[in-house]
């Protein structure tokens, strides 16, 4: 009887122990299905050419929680999210976004065929940690965009020219930037041909003639009065 009595007490506790272990997995189950995305949108009222005014009031907002695969879509200034299947086209609307879920994640998924002014893009002034730059991304300054090909330091010089394709659909390469020599060339914004290790002057499109060169330094301060418009 007593041997009976334990066997039958082990019995009761891998039961209880089924039962525990049951009861976890549910709750990590139902923990794991109750993952939300929380979306806020903001739209500019304005025909812009693609920028945006992160000062302005008028502005359209939008905050959404998502607990499902879909699409973030804009039409016009109404921006909506729609779990409608993938196969379905919008017809006047843009696509931002798709959002899809894989093993309890939510992922962000680009539509790369979009519009240049309609593709995503990390706003760095939001990061409290700024971000660290890498080869092959493309920065947007205003309406300009640049591709970092290379860094360079001090202490670093590059022999040769370095031609490699960019992993950005839609993007073509930059035109390489020719170093000047001749001491008759002058810079077309200030018109003196002294150069510097620091500011060389250089050929930063296609002109020919007396517009073709322009000063490192006139040049960065001409972006710089572009974006600040």
């Amino acid at each position: 009887m007593k041997a009976e009595s334990g066997a039958s007490r082990g019995a009761d506790d891998r039961d209880l122990q089924d039962k525990i272990e049951e009861a976890k997995n549910k709750a990590r189950t139902a923990e794991a299905s109750n993952y939300i995305v929380l979306m806020k949108a903001q739209t500019w009222d304005r025909e812009s050419h693609g920028l945006y005014d992160y000062e302005s009031r008028r502005v359209q907002k939008l905050e959404l929680k998502v607990e499902e695969e879909g699409f973030m879509v804009r039409d016009q200034e109404v921006v909506s999210f729609d779990t409608t299947s993938e196969d379905c086209k919008f017809d006047d609307k843009t696509t931002l976004f798709r959002l899809t879920k894989k093993k309890d994640k939510f992922y962000v998924c680009p539509m790369n065929d979009n519009h240049p002014n309609d593709r995503l893009w990390l706003v760095i002034r939001s990061l409290k940690d700024g971000y660290i730059i890498k080869r092959h991304d493309i920065l947007k300054l205003g309406r300009m965009k640049f591709k970092v090909k290379e860094f360079r330091t001090e202490k670093e010089y590059f022999e040769g020219e370095h031609i490699e394709v960019s992993p950005h659909k839609g993007f073509e390469e930059i035109h390489e930037v020719s170093g000047v020599d001749n001491e008759d060339i002058m810079c077309r914004f200030c018109w003196t041909g002294d150069q510097t290790e620091a500011n060389p002057l250089i050929g930063s499109c296609k002109c020919d003639g007396s517009i073709k060169y322009i000063h490192f330094n006139c040049l960065k301060l001409w972006l710089e009065s572009k974006v600040s418009k």
